[in-house]
């Protein structure tokens, strides 16, 4: 039974990930169309957009993009065509094969091999299963797990080989030390270092922990550590170069908590404030720089367990389905019962490992200025989702401890006749409302997302770029040039995707020339990106270029300029103005 209703499981999680994936959400964004062209000039010409051979970290827009999402898709490119589809194929695969490996990962989590009585053993193996098995399922419907699986998400494909990789350690562990298992376990956790930034943190943290708490285990078996420790240091070493050197330099510069001169701006000024007013040296001590840093950093880590963050509106309308947060509010309650329960049965589930899993999931997003951030604290989900199993299994087990009960009731007066008809109702009506919650929750999902989300966030997606693409390529023979406003950001990669030039083409005329904001070189054919030779309010008394188009966001053209061609996105608000000269 319990095998069928994991099938069952794995075929919702795998409809809810692929359907209509292509088209829905109904635009590509940045980083995807990012991803999907240097994969795609990758499988044309062995080079990026900078004409780099077979890099192992893309510049893309100056955020220097980790290579293993980019070279998978290199493969579902080959194998479905230059599509959209082939853009988020892996995401959504990988996100499918997360929740087949979660079941397994979940059981041997939770169920402790300090248990001796073999009875007791085969009881709790038995309630880990059922634990893991709806923790299973909450995965399969999660919306935050859903939605990232259905996007080209570098986190969402880290997090299966952070889920795999953990898994195949803790089978090394008790499997009597399988060195096979310790093996693919360290490949795994490479695959995840190569595939997110975010990771590396997570991953080091995760194994320290680990590591300590399973020191018994492991530590009669120091050369298989020794050897595997020197197998992932050397599947690693092109990335810990990078980590020193330019590109993990840049990335790092660019979202790191102390990179950020408004907080040493603030203390200095408070420091200034107390000095003046006659403190001294207690203001040099209390107004510290590092003490800022510190504290923004407790506050970023904090910020990701709000009810608002999780439950209501994420961090990003990008990041979240529309109505609903990044879990299910019903979640909260089973949240709660699930930590306390885990918490008393320390006897024989492992609360450690599961609680160290939770603990150390924000912290790299916490070094970083955007917070609360919900792709970099994606590896908060396969916790709560376990939380979320147990406290269903507690309620469910509850029910039917209830539903027992009833039978066992003596019946020798009315009162006691009553109490067994009611006794018999109120278990089966709970467990209809707990199906009823979890079904109209799945259908309101999917109407939300096939419905709300391409008519209410189209514009957060990016909506309108390929319409403009098809537009100008139809008008630009008539016209000498065409200029795209810096504001349409990185306009240049929706012309390289969904237009006729093929990488070779657009290699050999430079390449990218410039990368991240600084978008005032880059060129394809008569097409030009940069900023607008007029602004806004003197559009007619400064264009000199004619038989030009100038392609922009209404923003960037007069108020009451008419242009040639609006662009609207699903909700029927303008986005782009397309103007001809």
């Amino acid at each position: 039974m319990r095998t069928k209703l994991l099938i069952a499981t794995i075929i919702l999680a795998a409809i809810l990930r692929f359907w209509n994936l292509g088209q829905n959400p109904p635009s590509l964004n940045w980083d995807e169309i990012a991803i999907g062209y240097n994969a795609y000039s990758l499988l044309q010409t062995g080079k990026d957009e900078f004409g780099v051979s077979w890099p192992t970290t893309f510049r893309s827009f100056d955020d220097y993009k980790s290579p293993a999402y980019i070279y998978s898709t290199v493969l579902s490119l080959a194998i479905f065509g230059k599509t959209e589809f082939a853009i988020r194929f892996s995401s959504a695969f990988f996100g499918t094969l997360t929740v087949i490996i979660f079941y397994f990962f979940t059981r041997q989590l939770l169920l402790s091999s300090k248990i001796k009585d073999s009875k007791l053993k085969i009881v709790w193996y038995n309630r880990s299963s059922n634990i893991a098995l709806l923790s299973t399922f909450l995965l399969a419907i999660s919306p935050w797990h859903v939605h990232f699986s259905r996007v080209a998400f570098e986190s969402n494909f880290a997090l299966f080989w952070e889920i795999l990789a953990s898994w195949l350690f803790l089978l090394h562990i008790r499997e009597n030390n399988k060195l096979s298992y310790l093996i693919y376990s360290v490949i795994s956790f490479s695959i995840a270092l190569y595939s997110y930034a975010n990771a590396r943190l997570f991953v080091a943290l995760l194994l320290i922990g680990w590591s300590y708490y399973y020191l018994n285990q492991i530590k009669h078996k120091l050369m298989q550590i020794f050897g595997a420790s020197l197998l992932g240091l050397l599947l690693i070493s092109v990335l810990i170069s990078q980590m020193f050197t330019g590109s993990g330099l840049a990335r790092y510069e660019a979202t790191a908590i102390t990179n950020r001169p408004e907080i040493y701006t603030r203390n200095d000024l408070f420091a200034k404030q107390d000095f003046d007013s006659g403190q001294g040296r207690l203001s040099s001590l209390v107004h510290n720089y590092r003490i800022p840093i510190f504290q923004q950093i407790l506050q970023n880590y904090t910020s990701h367990f709000s009810y608002n963050f999780l439950f209501i509106r994420a961090d990003l309308p990008r990041h979240h389905i529309p109505g609903i947060g990044l879990l299910y509010s019903w979640q909260l309650p089973l949240l709660l019962i699930g930590l306390v329960f885990l918490i008393k049965s320390r006897e024989y589930l492992q609360v450690f490992p599961t609680l160290w899993w939770f603990l150390i999931s924000p912290v790299g997003a916490a070094l970083t200025w955007q917070v609360p951030h919900s792709i970099r604290t994606e590896l908060m989900l396969p916790v709560l989702t376990i939380f979320s199993g147990i406290g269903l299994w507690v309620i469910l087990k509850f029910i039917q401890t209830q539903d027992l009960k009833i039978y066992t009731l003596k019946t020798n007066n009315q009162f006691d006749q009553i109490k067994k008809k009611l006794g018999w109702c109120l278990p089966k009506l709970s467990f209809i409302s707990i199906i009823f919650i979890l079904v109209v929750s799945v259908v309101s999902m999917v109407i939300n997302y096939t419905v709300l989300l391409p008519k209410e966030f189209s514009k957060y997606w990016l909506y309108g770029r390929k319409e403009m693409v098809e537009y100008i390529l139809e008008e630009k023979p008539k016209y000498q040039k065409v200029v795209v406003s810096q504001k349409i950001e990185w306009g240049y990669l929706w012309f390289l995707w969904y237009g006729p030039y093929t990488p070779q083409q657009y290699l050999s005329q430079g390449g990218t020339v410039s990368g991240g904001f600084e978008e005032t070189q880059n060129k394809i054919g008569n097409i030009e990106f940069h900023p607008f030779p007029f602004d806004s309010g003197s559009y007619q008394s400064k264009i000199t270029d004619k038989s030009t188009i100038y392609v922009g966001v209404p923003e960037d053209f007069p108020s009451t300029l008419v242009p040639d061609k609006i662009i609207n996105d699903l909700s029927g608000k303008p986005i782009i103005y397309i103007v001809k000269t």
